[in-house]
């Protein structure tokens, strides 16, 4: 039986902006870069949860929290990210903080105008949340990702 080789997740590190052909990637960068605290952008990411995996087209782990990006049908269950990720990450943490956005799956690329509007609304949260996370924490969690 052939098998199509999985991608792998490509783990970045930045704290000032990046340029990458992925049109998400550089616009969390971007909104990362104008909020200046440290975080992880890991693409491509998948975690185990108790039925199979959870796949994300990008994960920021960031000072504030967690950021998910996964596309879905707009039909499709919302499921509760929020708790897969923590059991995966941080199963005894008492408060766990973790943002889902919804990247729709109705093509193949992502339109530039909801590219700008993640963006902004990311700018927006990362500004106005609390450092929660230290860098090290965040980068055992990229390590348990990878």
């Amino acid at each position: 039986m052939f098998r199509r080789p999985q991608k792998e997740t490509s783990v970045q590190v930045f704290t000032q902006k990046v340029v990458s052909q992925n049109p998400l990637e550089r616009a969390v960068s971007e909104a990362c870069s104008v909020d200046g605290r440290y975080y992880r952008i890991l693409l491509n990411a998948v975690i185990p949860k108790e039925r199979g995996l959870e796949r994300f087209e990008l994960l920021l782990l960031h000072e504030t929290g967690v950021y998910a990006f996964a596309r879905r049908s707009l039909l499709k269950k919302q499921r509760n990210v929020t708790e897969v990720l923590q059991k995966f990450l941080d199963p005894d943490a008492s408060e766990f903080l973790a943002f889902d956005f919804l990247v729709s799956k109705t093509s193949s690329t992502i339109s530039p105008k909801e590219i700008l509007e993640l963006g902004g609304e990311l700018e927006q949260m990362l500004q106005m949340g609390k450092s929660v996370y230290t860098a090290e924490k965040l980068e055992t969690w990229a390590e348990k990702i990878k």
